[in-house]
């Protein structure tokens, strides 16, 4: 993907719309991740666990079902320490197991378990029910043009700053 330089100008068009873009995911990721929120799905799921688990169980899926604490960290954007505290009430919870990691023996892995992809199962299913509600009035045109655009730009967003 190329970079902007400094230099460039982009039209005045442009501009707005990038405006429009950043404010509006700053509007989502401020409201849709913050703990009231979180809060209100993991109620509804009824699963027991903390934001941070549920955060910390989003990655591990993602990434397959297991990885190295260190990539959760950088994926949360936040500490090791952090991450270990929150890896323990998981594991305490036998929604994780630890392990060696098998690419590299000194180092240790964390797959989620069955009870993990259940209760991460639940999770997203509360949370699919709660943007069906937001978004009821949609065409379905528009929500499957949404989902492909944001897909997009995820990926882009993934395959850009988390090489």
């Amino acid at each position: 993907m190329a970079r902007s330089n400094s230099t460039q100008t982009p039209n005045t068009t442009a501009t707005a719309e990038l405006t429009s873009i950043h404010d509006s995911f700053s509007s989502i990721l401020t409201r849709w991740s913050a703990a009231s929120i979180q809060d209100v799905i993991l109620d509804r799921t009824g699963v027991g666990i903390d934001p941070a688990a549920m955060t910390v169980l989003n990655v591990l899926v993602r990434a397959g079902g297991s990885a190295r604490p260190s990539h959760v960290a950088q994926q949360t954007g936040t500490g090791a320490s952090n991450v270990s505290k929150v890896l323990a009430r998981m594991e305490d919870k036998g929604l994780v197991v630890r392990s060696t990691d098998p690419a590299d023996q000194r180092a240790v892995s964390i797959a989620v378990t069955p009870s993990g992809h259940r209760v991460h199962r639940a999770v997203v299913d509360t949370s699919n029910g709660m943007l069906a509600e937001l978004l009821h009035d949609w065409p379905a045109a528009d929500v499957a043009q949404f989902s492909r655009l944001l897909a997009r730009y995820a990926q882009v967003l993934q395959d850009t700053v988390f090489r």
